[in-house]
């Protein structure tokens, strides 16, 4: 079978008849090719023309494939040729066609309808979005944050409490927003706010915080919601 094979791989499907070569080809000794493999197989195997070793069936497989080879060649070159002429002849009436429309539209004088100026004679420019940043230095929140904290049952040292935290947490974390502000007043709204000054009034003895917090979870998913946002 192996040497078969590496018959079958050859251009020619055929080998040197060179005992030491194949011996060589078939990985064994020259004395095991001669004394036990040659006597077996040489029956199968007879020489061509050139004097080379092949085998008589192999040489037929080998036609036959190669004529299926060109068969299939030939079929597909003509299915090639039958389809791009199908393409080129559909293609041709739609390319007139559009020349012609082409060439009639060029005929005609356009309208061209003048545009109308904004209100003015200004053209509005569009805002760009603003980029996120760093806490600027010095930051304190605007004047309405108070009144967020106050809706939220915060009073002035409460608020006190939570501006250092953001503050503690902006400059620990390299957060960063767009509007500093609005950033501040989800702080203030946040669950984990609401719970952590909960904690503090109840360590001193006082009621809990105006709103109830929820959850843990839910209120750390809200907080994320909001400063996202």
């Amino acid at each position: 079978m192996k040497l078969l094979m590496i018959i079958w791989r050859t251009q020619n499907c055929s080998i040197p008849d060179d005992d030491r070569r194949i011996a060589t080809m078939l990985n064994v000794t020259y004395k095991k090719w001669i004394s036990k493999l040659k006597p077996s197989l040489i029956e199968f195997f007879m020489l061509d023309e050139n004097g080379h070793l092949t085998q008589k069936k192999l040489l037929k497989v080998r036609k036959n494939v190669e004529d299926f080879r060109s068969k299939q060649s030939t079929n597909a070159q003509a299915r090639w040729l039958k389809t791009n002429k199908t393409s080129n002849a559909m293609a041709m009436p739609k390319l007139c066609q559009t020349d012609a429309n082409h060439n009639h539209n060029h005929s005609k004088k356009e309208e061209v309808t003048p545009l109308t100026p904004l209100a003015g004679g200004k053209i509005e420019k569009v805002k760009k979005r603003k980029k996120k940043s760093n806490m600027p230095e010095n930051w304190t929140p605007n004047i309405h944050a108070k009144t967020v904290a106050l809706n939220e049952g915060f009073d002035d040292d409460e608020r006190r409490i939570i501006l250092q935290q953001f503050t503690d947490y902006a400059a620990s974390s390299g957060k960063q927003y767009a509007d500093w502000d609005s950033a501040f007043y989800n702080w203030i709204r946040s669950g984990i706010t609401r719970n952590d000054i909960s904690q503090r009034r109840r360590a001193n003895g006082k009621a809990g915080s105006g709103k109830a917090p929820g959850s843990i979870v839910a209120s750390v998913n809200r907080f994320i919601d909001q400063a996202g946002s």
